[in-house]
């Protein structure tokens, strides 16, 4: 299925659709966010989630809304509280790859890992320190059995300041946080 979330956009939010999800027993299967540009002082975002359930028939939409409900006005609470169970090992995080030179004003972050659940939210929380996430794509490549599918990533990011994140051992730590953040 498809969830859709339209927002004003906050730090955090891709985090808190994601965890909504993953709390609602989904699993992410793509993913595209978009972020209204220019300069307005209230920019709008649209999350465009494809699911499908994790040990149930049906995606339980009531409890989407509920939750989004519920926590929409402290959504950093709700992410930070979230804790799941490791579902990677370091041998399957593929390459991760960070990239200061192919845009103008943005850090691009590509990752390549096992598909599993609650990687998009494990890995939003691991940049929520390094910078703002701009832009993202989020896509699982089939191999023909769902046990050996992958995930790609793609985010733009900015740093907490505006325009790139930078610095040698910044996006070390950046990387390092990801594979702990994936891996715990």
């Amino acid at each position: 299925g498809r969830v859709v979330f339209y927002s004003h956009n906050q730090r955090g939010l891709l985090g808190f659709f994601a965890g909504i999800l993953a709390h609602a027993g989904c699993n992410i299967k793509r993913f595209e966010a978009y972020t209204q540009t220019g300069h307005h002082e209230h920019k709008l975002v649209m999350d465009t989630f494809w699911v499908k359930p994790i040990n149930k028939k049906r995606i339980d939409l009531a409890l989407i809304q509920t939750l989004y409900q519920k926590h929409k006005n402290r959504p950093l609470e709700f992410v930070q509280g979230l804790e799941f169970e490791a579902q990677l090992t370091p041998g399957e995080i593929g390459n991760i790859i960070i990239d200061n030179q192919s845009h103008e004003d943005q850090t691009i972050l590509k990752v390549r890992l096992k598909d599993a659940p609650y990687g998009l939210i494990r890995m939003a929380q691991a940049i929520y320190s390094f910078g703002n996430i701009e832009q993202v794509r989020y896509e699982v490549i089939p191999s023909g059995d769902p046990e050996y599918d992958s995930a790609e990533l793609t985010f733009y990011l900015s740093s907490l300041t505006g325009g790139k994140i930078s610095g040698v051992e910044v996006l070390e730590d950046l990387k390092a946080r990801l594979v702990q953040r994936l891996t715990i």
